[in-house]
């Protein structure tokens, strides 16, 4: 059986899905974007969305009892190329030690202008 994920700390959903759902111990994280719940904007700055889009993900793996030590695969999408190694250093400061999947995708744009967004797979502890 399938188990809605939300947290009040990260965007409310926008459309028809789930923040995340939870299936077998294993929680699937929607695609998340670098918005900041409290005013629903998006920070200008690479380094600032990268910041605000890691606590909207901690803050949904925190809902299933998970962190990113339980991270399994992800995939950041980026809308600039030259933005890998800071992306790549930011990601890497996020997961210390541990290793996930992981995937790096060069898109044309994201949704609200966003330069950055993540999707994670991870253990569910709950």
């Amino acid at each position: 059986m399938m188990e809605i994920v939300f947290n009040d700390r990260a965007p409310h959903p926008n459309g028809h899905y789930s923040q995340a759902v939870v299936h077998g111990g294993i929680l699937y994280m929607s695609m998340q974007l670098p918005i900041d719940p409290g005013a629903g904007s998006i920070p200008p700055a690479l380094e600032d969305q990268a910041t605000q889009l890691f606590k909207n993900c901690a803050a949904i793996l925190s809902a299933a009892g998970s962190s990113f030590q339980d991270v399994l695969t992800a995939t950041i999408y980026i809308t600039e190329m030259a933005d890998w190694p800071t992306m790549n250093r930011l990601f890497a400061e996020h997961v210390g030690n541990h290793r996930p999947a992981r995937g790096m995708v060069n898109v044309k744009e994201l949704h609200l202008g966003a330069k950055v967004a993540l999707q994670l797979t991870a253990i569910c502890r709950k």
